[in-house]
């Protein structure tokens, strides 16, 4: 994970569209909550519309904010997948763990927000994050637009709010935590699953050869140049937010002043 930086304004469509059907979703609540929050057939759902909080606009701004990358796991999904436009808070129903039920309904007020949309792969998204929001205290947890959300206390990190660096470091190609809330999100993200770790070793030991190439060459007229190609390749990633960041931050931190 790398911190989003999400100083781009809303798009209008959340602005506009969005406000009209998070105030139409609240108006039918108060109408019925019981009936929203019965987890049985007869319970009423929300219907929301994917074409407001998944229109072009949305999706591209994510897309530019996060360099096309999973805002969990931080692959370059555009090859395999169009990716998901993830709720950090869900919007339809949470979890507490994996072995508590479902609760409904979820943060539906928050499902046309801004600040609540990130752009996952759908690995991420839809295996392993699902409705998982799990709250250190329970009795902060927001039921209403009116609720404070900054006053919870996920366990999950919000890679546009906090900086994931802080909770999140790399052994090599394998994630490690730093933090309670570090440890829970590798855990229910499986950030350090093989398949995962199967690429980022493969780009890791691109870099370490290229590393090992300018270091035996030291001292000889072919340095400047293995050099170059080396810092040619961090550059491309640490400046530009490229795949990985994180990882290849922490494993060639030494260079980064030099870049």
């Amino acid at each position: 994970m790398v911190f989003i930086n999400r100083s781009a304004p809303a798009p209008d469509v959340l602005r506009l569209d969005g406000v009209n059907k998070r105030d139409e979703h609240i108006r039918d609540y108060e109408a019925e909550k019981d009936l929203f929050k019965d987890n049985s057939k007869n319970g009423l759902r929300f219907k929301f519309d994917p074409n407001i909080y998944g229109d072009s606009s949305v999706k591209g701004n994510l897309e530019r904010i996060q360099n096309y990358k999973c805002c969990f796991c931080e692959s370059k999904y555009k090859h395999v997948s169009a990716g998901d436009i993830e709720h950090f808070r869900p919007k339809a129903a949470f979890k507490q763990g994996k072995n508590h039920p479902l609760t409904r309904p979820g943060y539906f007020w928050l499902a046309y927000e801004w600040h609540n949309l990130l752009l996952s792969c759908e690995v991420c998204n839809r295996r392993n994050k699902k409705n998982f929001f799990p709250l250190k205290n329970l009795i902060r947890r927001c039921e209403k637009l009116e609720d404070d959300i900054d006053k919870e206390e996920p366990y999950f990190i919000d890679p546009s709010k906090i900086d994931p660096e802080l909770h999140i470091t790399f052994h090599q190609e394998t994630p490690e935590h730093k933090t309670f809330e570090g440890a829970q999100t590798i855990k229910f993200l499986e950030l350090n699953r093989e398949e995962l770790n199967e690429i980022r070793r493969s780009k890791l030991d691109l870099l370490l050869s290229l590393e090992k190439a300018y270091i035996i060459t030291k001292d000889t007229i072919w340095e400047n140049e293995l050099k170059e190609n080396f810092f040619n390749h961090l550059r491309e990633i640490i400046h530009n937010n490229g795949e990985f960041h994180l990882m290849v931050k922490t494993n060639f931190n030494k260079y980064i002043q030099h870049l």
